[in-house]
């Protein structure tokens, strides 16, 4: 009867030390940041700041794959400050203009995001924008993406 148990016991111990690495990949653990929305899930509380500056460019950036919605194009900015010029990334491209609120290029705007470093470049990963009068919430007060699931009728969706 110990014998079983202890076979037991091993097997379990076996098979949760290899199911526990394939869990954790699934759940995103590891990896770098890539350019567009995979960068979303290293949004750090930690660097998070406000920047004020003047649009340059609008940029569409590429999808990630699976992570970030097959096919689905993502919307950034580029923002000249007063100190750097900066990448900014908002979110999935439609989901500012459905909120009412779309930056253009000369625009003064203000950002206040989780400031990162990808590709040995500066990254602010949009929280809040704040464009002509309107403020445009891409993020909760935790980082998590407000689009999750507004295509599908989620959070994120238009009311």
């Amino acid at each position: 009867m110990k014998l079983n148990k202890l076979t037991g016991l091993l097997i379990f111990i076996l098979v949760l030390g290899l199911t526990g690495p394939v869990l954790a990949q699934q759940r995103g653990g590891g990896g770098g940041a890539g350019k567009g929305p995979k960068a979303g899930r290293f949004y750090d509380l930690k660097t998070v700041t406000t920047v004020k500056g003047t649009v340059e460019s609008l940029e569409t950036l590429p999808s990630m794959g699976r992570r970030g919605g097959k096919g689905m194009k993502w919307q950034g900015l580029v923002l000249k400050t007063d100190k750097e010029t900066i990448n900014v990334h908002l979110g999935p491209v439609g989901y500012a203009s459905e909120q009412g609120v779309e930056p253009k290029v000369g625009d003064t705007i203000e950002v206040t995001g989780s400031k990162i470093t990808q590709n040995q470049e500066t990254v602010l990963l949009a929280a809040e924008v704040k464009a002509n009068d309107k403020i445009l919430k891409l993020r909760d007060e935790q980082g998590r993406p407000l689009w999750r699931g507004w295509r599908c009728g989620g959070p994120g969706a238009r009311k």
